[in-house]
C-alpha cells in the first residue's frame, strides 16, 4: 500500500524534484560523524534501549498512559543519538538503522494512540476491544512534515465496509 501511494505521489509531480547538494552533503557529514565520535553508545546498545522501551510499553498489555510514557522515553533517547559511536562502516550502517528504528517505533506508537479501540494485538486496555466505527474503512498513514511526526487516517479506496468488530 505504501509503495503504491508513493508511486502515485511521484507520478503527480509536474516536474522532477532537484536534489539539493547542500542537503545531501549535510546528511553525509551527519552520518559520517558517527565514525569520529568517542561517545558512549554502540549501535547495538542504542537499539537494545529502544527494544526495552517497546517491549515494556508496547507489549501485550498497553494503555494510553504507558504509550505516552514510551514516547517520552523515546524522545529522550532521540536526544542521545549524537552519542552513538561506530568503529567501522558496518557499525555506521547499524547506527543509521537504529536511528530509523527509533523513528519507526515513535510512529507506530502514535498510530496506536490515534486508532485507540482496535481488536487483537493492537488493542489498549483503556478501550473496548472493537474498532472505532469512524475508522473501519480507513488505513493509518504515518508521515513526517516539517520535522514533526504525524498520523492520519485515509479512506481505503474500492473497499466496501469492513467489519473488524466481530
Amino acid at each position: 500500500m505504501a509503495g503504491t501511494e508513493a508511486a502515485k505521489s511521484i507520478a503527480e509531480l509536474e516536474e522532477p524534484r532537484v536534489i539539493d547538494a547542500k542537503t545531501v552533503k549535510k546528511e553525509k557529514e551527519r552520518i559520517m560523524a558517527i565514525l569520529e565520535r568517542d561517545e558512549r553508545y554502540t549501535p547495538k546498545e542504542f537499539e537494545d534501549l529502544i527494544r526495552q522501551i517497546m517491549l515494556h510499553y508496547m507489549g501485550h498489555q498497553r494503555s494510553l498512559k504507558g504509550l505516552h510514557i514510551a514516547l517520552e522515553k523515546l524522545q529522550l533517547l532521540e536526544s542521545k543519538q549524537t552519542e552513538i559511536k561506530a568503529d567501522n562502516f558496518h557499525e555506521v550502517t547499524r547506527a543509521v538503522e537504529a536511528m530509523h528504528l527509533l523513528k519507526y517505533c515513535q510512529l507506530m506508537i502514535r498510530a496506536v494512540i490515534g486508532r485507540k479501540g482496535m481488536r487483537g494485538f493492537y488493542s489498549l486496555v483503556d478501550y473496548p476491544p472493537k474498532l472505532d466505527p469512524e475508522l473501519r474503512d480507513k488505513y493509518v498513514v504515518l508521515y513526517q512534515k516539517d520535522g514533526e511526526q504525524r498520523v492520519s487516517f485515509e479512506p481505503i479506496e474500492g473497499v466496501k465496509e469492513v467489519d473488524n468488530a466481530a
